[in-house]
């Protein structure tokens, strides 16, 4: 029983895994959305710009029609992300047990204020994890089989109503004027079923092994899980710091690129590929912020629940037994 509460407990955390991820993917298409109709916005008033300079013949319809190319560029990648959008809210909504057209959330761009990670954590956080509870559990409840089986090689004393004794004491039943030690029935000795149960007894040693390499896989898993996302995290962020650089720097050249267009020092080719490069680069920034808080899930759930040490969540066979 403990076990297979463990394992509902793993499958609720995974859910709400689950549904952070696709929450904080959310948060990452309203962060491009914002970004794109920024740029969209700016990108009309370059098309504007552009037309100017062709009616004055300081532009050629080849610069124009870059900037149409831009402009038309932005819109449809921001539709693209809208529908993601959509789709992420709709995935969230089955998700919760509801339907898409009667669910509704509301959620804002990402910011940089991920949670701090501590550089130590105790390994007894990962007892706390459903799926290796369940594992324990089962080891535990494979142990209890075989001092079952071995028990069952002893004989048994079967006192019933049936007959009476001439006395009511237990231990006066091996005294030889005891009736019921005289009658078969109530006592049974296992001689025929002896291949049986020892066959019986093999199994469950194998059963008993099998669940203990278990056992072990999953907390090897688990480790894994931990490590890998601690990994992730720390790899991530100091990628995160060079992709920020990289937009800052890629907004100067653009920046630059534009007065010198407007100086006639360059033409429209050189403006209109800076800007491409920008809005690639920042949209590959906040895609990586995404990702960033993602990982935090995922190291969340390897933790069994997040990285406070807490006092072990009780079973529901101990709840029940301290309830009573």
């Amino acid at each position: 029983m403990q076990a297979s509460y463990n394992m509902y407990c793993n499958l609720m955390l995974s859910l709400h895994a689950r549904i952070a991820a696709e929450y904080f993917f959310a948060r990452q298409c309203e962060s491009e959305i914002k970004l794109l109709e920024e740029t969209l916005v700016v990108r009309k008033q370059q098309t504007a710009f552009v037309q100017k300079r062709r009616n004055l013949k300081f532009a050629s319809n080849l610069d124009l029609s870059r900037a149409k190319v831009l402009e038309f560029e932005a819109a449809s990648q921001l539709d693209s992300v809208r529908r993601q959008l959509d789709a992420s809210i709709n995935r969230i909504a089955l998700l919760c047990g509801k339907s898409p057209s009667n669910f509704e959330l509301k959620c804002s761009p990402l910011s940089d204020g991920l949670p701090i990670v501590p550089r130590v954590m105790p390994s007894e956080l990962l007892e706390r994890r459903p799926d290796v509870a369940a594992a324990e559990r089962e080891v535990y409840a494979a142990n209890a089989q075989i001092g079952s089986d071995t028990a069952a090689f002893f004989p048994t004393v079967s006192i019933t109503g049936d007959v009476g004794f001439k006395t009511n004491k237990i231990e006066n039943l091996l005294e030889a004027g005891s009736l019921a030690w005289g009658i078969s029935p109530q006592v049974y000795i296992p001689i025929f079923q002896a291949g049986k149960l020892y066959a019986q007894r093999q199994a469950d040693l194998a059963a008993h092994k099998a669940a203990t390499e278990k056992y072990k896989s999953i907390v090897l898993q688990a480790i894994g899980e931990v490590e890998t996302s601690l990994s992730d995290i720390s790899n991530m962020k100091r990628e995160y710091e060079n992709r920020k650089q990289t937009s800052a720097h890629s907004a100067n050249v653009q920046s630059y690129t534009q007065k010198q267009y407007e100086l006639g020092l360059e033409d429209y080719f050189a403006v209109s590929d800076a800007q491409r490069q920008y809005l690639l680069y920042k949209r590959e920034e906040i895609r990586l912020l995404g990702a960033r808080y993602r990982a935090y899930v995922s190291l969340i759930m390897a933790l069994g629940g997040g990285w406070e040490n807490q006092q072990k969540n009780p079973s529901a066979f101990e709840r029940l037994n301290t309830e009573a």
